[in-house]
C-alpha cells in the first residue's frame, strides 16, 4: 500500500475574508462552518483533512484577527497552543485578502508581523503565499492584486529583521469559494494552491518562538 503524505497549510487574514469557506474549497468537502456574516464563524483553531490523490491535505482554520467579538489575545492564546501541539508542520502559510475589499490594513500587518516573531525564521516566507477571495467573474483585478497588493506586502516582509534582500516568489491565488462544487476554476486554483504546499517540506511549530498576544501596533494620528 502507497504510504499517504501529510500536507498542512494555515491562512490567516480579518475576519469576514472567507477563510472557512475556502477550507471547504481547498479540501474539496464541506469540512468548516461558513457564512457572509461579519462574526467569525471559527470560535477556535481548528483543523480537518481529506485525502486528494494519495495526499491527505490538512487545513488549519482559525478566528480573524481583530474579529469582531473582541477576543483577539484569548484566540491568539488558543491558536498558539493549538500549533505547538501541531506535530505535522506547516508545508505553506497564506496571507488570505478580500480583493471587494483589499486594503492592506494595520491589521493585517500586525498578523504578518505576529507570525514573523512566532516562526522567527526568514526562510518561512519563501512558503508563503497570498489567496484573494470573492473574485467573482468579470468583478475583480487579477493585475492589481499580483502588482500592487503582492508588492505592498512583499515590502513589509522585507522591512523584517533578515528579511531585507529576500527574493520571495509570494504568489497569488484567486477563489471564489462560494461555488467550489461546480466552479471548475476555482477548483483549479485550489489544486494549484496544493501543489505550491506540497513542493516544501514541513516547518514545524512545537518549538516555535512565542510573542505577547497583545502586541499591538498603534497608528499615528494626525
Amino acid at each position: 500500500m502507497k504510504e499517504i503524505r501529510n500536507v498542512s497549510i494555515m491562512v490567516i487574514g480579518e475576519t469576514g475574508t472567507g477563510k472557512s469557506q475556502f477550507g471547504n474549497a481547498y479540501l474539496m468537502k464541506n469540512a468548516f462552518d461558513a457564512s457572509s456574516s461579519p462574526e467569525s464563524c471559527s470560535p477556535k483553531t481548528i483543523s480537518c483533512n481529506n485525502i486528494i490523490n494519495d495526499t491527505c491535505f490538512h487545513y488549519i482554520d482559525n478566528p480573524g484577527f481583530f474579529s469582531s467579538d473582541n477576543l483577539d489575545s484569548p484566540h491568539t492564546l488558543e491558536m498558539v497552543e493549538f500549533l505547538k501541539k501541531w506535530k505535522i508542520g506547516i508545508n505553506a502559510f497564506f496571507i488570505m485578502l478580500n480583493i471587494q475589499c483589499p486594503r492592506f490594513s494595520q491589521s493585517t500587518k500586525q498578523m504578518i508581523r505576529f507570525f514573523n516573531e512566532f516562526f522567527n525564521d526568514p526562510n518561512f516566507w519563501t512558503q508563503t503565499g497570498i489567496i484573494f477571495t470573492h473574485c467573482y467573474e468579470g468583478y475583480f483585478d487579477r493585475k492589481t492584486g499580483e502588482n500592487h497588493y503582492r508588492s505592498a506586502i512583499l515590502n513589509f516582509i522585507q522591512t523584517f529583521p533578515g528579511c531585507e534582500k529576500l527574493n520571495l516568489p509570494l504568489p497569488c491565488f484567486f477563489v471564489d469559494s462560494y461555488e467550489w462544487e461546480t466552479n471548475l476554476s476555482v477548483q483549479q486554483e485550489c489544486q494549484r494552491i496544493r501543489n505550491f504546499a506540497s513542493q516544501f517540506l514541513p516547518i514545524p511549530t512545537q518549538k516555535m518562538k512565542l510573542c505577547s498576544p497583545g502586541f499591538k501596533i498603534i497608528e499615528k494620528k494626525i
